[in-house]
């Protein structure tokens, strides 16, 4: 629950601004936010939950994902698109709470 600090980084942020600095990545003009939320990503027949932590592995600690996971993040549709939230639903599981999670978004 609440903000998650990398593990594997030597010293906290001292600061507020350090601390907003550390915890997103920019990339191509789009800002990932880390460190308090998880990404859903649906793939066939399942979906693949990671920490948003999982931004800071990969770019700071070269952490490498299975390849079963990347290949479900490039073909992912948009995050809050319609697509994504029908493959969400085709891919998840099959009750009313999850239903309601997904077309809640």
């Amino acid at each position: 629950m609440g903000s998650h600090e990398c593990e594997f980084c030597p010293e906290a942020p001292r600061d507020l601004e350090e601390y907003y600095q550390r915890h997103k990545i920019e990339r191509d003009g789009l800002v990932v936010d880390f460190g308090a939320s998880n990404f859903y990503v649906p793939a066939d027949g399942c979906i693949y939950v990671a920490p948003s932590m999982i931004a800071h592995y990969v770019d700071v600690h070269s952490y490498e994902p299975p390849a079963v996971f990347w290949e479900a993040v490039m073909n992912c549709p948009e995050m809050a698109s319609e697509t994504y939230k029908q493959a969400l639903i085709a891919n998840g599981p099959s009750n009313e709470d999850w239903l309601h999670a997904v077309q809640a978004r």
